[in-house]
């Protein structure tokens, strides 16, 4: 009797899983200041970006065309966003609130070097080896 039990106790827990629909991750992203880790980082729609500010100054993310932005986030501290559909996917950190994606990384219309910004890229495709 015990073991008729248990297998439809597995049984039922088996079928609840299958039925039920996949959690949303959440992704630690840390801005050191000098550079943004992972630099790519795997989500699916939904997915929770967990941005840790392990730098010693306040900064703020901003988006490729500038779709979307989040900050300040001070010294110690993080930030949360949601994944999107179509969300621009590049990203860069920066110490000026009113920094544009595109003030960084090229040149401008003089032909001259832009500064450079950390940059990392929310890649909505399934990751090379796996999740996790």
């Amino acid at each position: 009797m015990l073991r008729n039990t248990t297998f439809g106790a597995g049984l039922a827990l088996s079928v609840a899983a299958i039925a039920t629909p996949a959690s949303a991750d959440e992704h630690e992203v840390t801005l050191l200041g000098i550079g943004i880790f992972p630099n790519v980082i795997y989500v699916d729609v939904d997915d929770t970006l967990k941005f840790i500010n392990d730098s010693d100054t306040v900064l703020y993310v901003t988006s490729h065309q500038d779709k979307w932005a989040v900050g300040p986030i001070e010294p110690g501290a993080s930030a949360t966003m949601q994944t999107k559909q179509h969300m621009k996917l590049p990203f860069i950190t920066t110490t000026d609130p009113n920094a544009s994606f595109a003030d960084y990384n090229g040149q401008n219309a003089e032909g001259e070097d832009e500064p450079i910004a950390p940059m990392a890229t929310l890649n909505f495709s399934p990751p090379p080896l796996g999740k996790g």
